[in-house]
Formats: C-alpha cells, sequence, structure tokens
C-alpha cells in the first residue's frame, strides 16, 4: 500500500499533492501561486528517526558553515525594507527561508 501525503505553504499557495512516504530520500517540488512569474521550490525529505518515518520541508538552498568563526547570512529581498539575519555557527548548517530564497540576495560576513 503507498502512502501518500499532500500539504500546503499557506493559502494562497497551490497544494503539493502525492508526496511519498514509501521510501526515505528527497525529492524537490515546485510550489506555484496565481501571478507569481516563477514558481519557488520546497525540497521534502523523508528520513528514519527512531524506528518512525519523519517528512522534512526545507528550502532547497542549505548554507553550511566551515569556517572556524560564526557567520551572518542577510537575506534582502529587492523591494523589501526588512533584511532576515540568520546566524549560523562553526560546523552547523541552516536553510535559507523557502519564500526567500527564490527571490533574495545572500551576503555574508563573520558574526
Amino acid at each position: 500500500e503507498k502512502k501518500l501525503v499532500s500539504f500546503t505553504m499557506g493559502g494562497e499557495w497551490d497544494p503539493i499533492r502525492n508526496v511519498s512516504l514509501d521510501r526515505t530520500g528527497r525529492r524537490v517540488h515546485v510550489l506555484r501561486k496565481e501571478f507569481v512569474p516563477h514558481p519557488h521550490r520546497v525540497l521534502t525529505e523523508v528520513i528514519l528517526k527512531s524506528g518512525s518515518k519523519v517528512l522534512v520541508l526545507r528550502s532547497t538552498i542549505l548554507v553550511k558553515n566551515v569556517m572556524t568563526l560564526a557567520v551572518d547570512v542577510q537575506v534582502q529581498v529587492p523591494g523589501a525594507s526588512r533584511v532576515h539575519i540568520i546566524t549560523i555557527e562553526p560546523g552547523e548548517e541552516n536553510c535559507i527561508p523557502v519564500l526567500l530564497a527564490q527571490d533574495g540576495y545572500l551576503r555574508f560576513r563573520p558574526s
């Protein structure tokens, strides 16, 4: 029996359907919204944790800090007044938020 799920990213986005939970692994899905010229992407990852399958949703952009210093990642979307800052400690990784990953500019600096 196939195990499939569907989910939405807020009411304005078209739902993502038929995400398989049968196997562990990663798959990229397209987020579509009316009147948006280019679609966004979201990654689904099915992992096995303590004998249970877990569905992880995240951005397709993952930033890993391999330096010995903490790094600030500034995400600026053109036309927006707010700058999002994500601090990544040495050896850690973090995803850029899905809705910022497609349209934003990334700037890196020591924290």
